[in-house]
């Protein structure tokens, strides 16, 4: 194959290299909790507090202790971690074997807005998929998260590459908005074929 046409790929985690269902956690709670799920989900917020917990401003404890106040009901630590940790169902399927047909070819990283009790879980269960990337940025240690242009400049900064010639995937079309702002190519994914199809279209791999 020739040489790429560009310097560096992107990876979002969550639903693009691995597969999240936050009905999962809502699911795992209610057991817990003895509460319909219909409730937890109904009284849970992705809100100010879990932004700040994805940033880093916050510790778990905080977090928990936020929950605790969302639901209602005094859960401890280890039982709310254990369900926040059930939202990861397994790789998505076909990435691994994908990720690997690249390596070698162009550098490659992750970029997740993620917290640090499910970084600690994911980086542990998934290291066979993120094996082959050269760097993983999370948002609980920039300190930004996406769509903002913070943490991509962050990102950007620490691989020293120039915005047009990053090619960004994430499963969130705000978040690859962000990063077309920055002049990014972006693509929104719904699953494998979607990535092979970009990277068929950048000469990484065939279009078969």
């Amino acid at each position: 194959m020739p040489a790429p046409a560009v310097d560096a790929l992107l990876f979002d985690l969550g639903n693009v290299l691995v597969e999240i269902d936050f009905e999962r956690v809502f699911a795992a709670w209610a057991v817990s909790a003895g509460l319909p799920v219909e409730k937890v989900r109904e009284r849970f917020e992705f809100d100010a507090v879990h932004r700040a917990f994805e940033v880093g401003r916050i510790d778990a404890a905080g977090f928990f202790e936020h929950v605790r106040g969302l639901l209602r009901v005094p859960l401890p630590d280890e039982s709310l971690a254990a369900g926040w940790n059930a939202v990861f169902v397994g790789e998505v399927a076909a990435m691994a074997a994908l990720i690997r047909s690249v390596a070698g070819r162009v550098p490659f990283y992750v970029l997740s807005n993620t917290n640090p009790v499910h970084h600690d879980h994911w980086r542990a269960r998934f290291a066979s998929i993120l094996q082959p990337f050269d760097a993983v940025f999370v948002s609980c240690e920039l300190g930004e998260r996406k769509p903002e242009r913070a943490a991509y400049d962050a990102v950007l900064a620490r691989i020293g590459a120039d915005p047009k010639r990053v090619v960004f995937f994430d499963d969130l079309a705000e978040n690859a908005a962000g990063a077309r702002s920055l002049g990014m190519p972006s693509f929104v994914v719904g699953g494998a074929a979607d990535v092979r199809a970009a990277l068929a279209t950048l000469g990484l791999v065939d279009g078969r």
